[in-house]
């Protein structure tokens, strides 16, 4: 024996509970944007001096000469961590010395 339930709730009933749920959406999912970190610096440090502008040179001097120049600048003459700083106090000197 088959007997047929009636459903709890008419055709319509249902259609607009469906209905309901198929308009709730879901909230939506905000991104927050990642702060950009600064880029670090590669390299050497710069010792060049703010306002001053520079030029590059091009010289050849005696390789006994540019080994003292090292050793001095390891040494005794520590101040002046790089060949640029090294050789333009050097030229300022010797520019300033009256002949």
């Amino acid at each position: 024996m088959v007997t047929k339930k009636s459903p709890a709730l008419s055709t319509n009933e249902i259609r607009a509970k469906l209905d309901k749920v198929a308009k709730k959406s879901p909230a939506p999912i905000i991104q927050e944007v990642a702060k950009q970190e600064p880029i670090k610096k590669i390299g050497r440090k710069s010792h060049a001096l703010a306002g001053v502008e520079y030029a590059r040179i091009g010289v050849k001097i005696p390789v006994n000469l540019k080994t003292e120049m090292v050793v001095a600048m390891a040494t005794t003459h520590k101040e002046y961590p790089t060949m640029d700083l090294f050789i333009a106090e050097a030229m300022r000197v010797f520019l300033s010395l009256k002949r």
